[in-house]
């Protein structure tokens, strides 16, 4: 994985002996004062010997904590057509509220 200056990169070798059936890597993460959008990353294996690699990536995702998220509570809403109406909640999801927001709802 190439690095940006939000997190480290990281090369190294994995080797599994015979009673090691697991290996954890550990990638720095640079907290910085940037407001930026989330930043994802893959990490992948390859140049296995003896061993078919599957899945061979998984992605990373950082999320800035510089920003405020906000969002509906639920994904999915469901409501029977006799209700006459639904509540739908939208909540700060991460963050603090430096001062007052709006959101458009269509």
């Amino acid at each position: 994985s190439l690095a940006s200056g939000d997190y480290q990169s990281v090369e190294m070798d994995l080797v599994f002996g015979p009673s090691t059936t697991q290996h954890t890597v550990n990638i720095s993460i640079t907290d910085d004062n940037l407001l930026e959008l989330n930043e994802t990353f893959v990490l992948e294996l390859s140049l296995a010997t003896n061993v078919t690699i599957y899945p061979n990536f998984t992605t990373v995702t950082i999320i800035d904590n510089e920003g405020l998220t906000i969002g509906f509570d639920q994904v999915q809403y469901t409501v029977s057509e006799h209700s006459g109406s639904v509540e739908v909640s939208v909540s700060v999801l991460d963050g603090e509220i430096p001062s007052g927001i709006s959101v458009e709802v269509t």
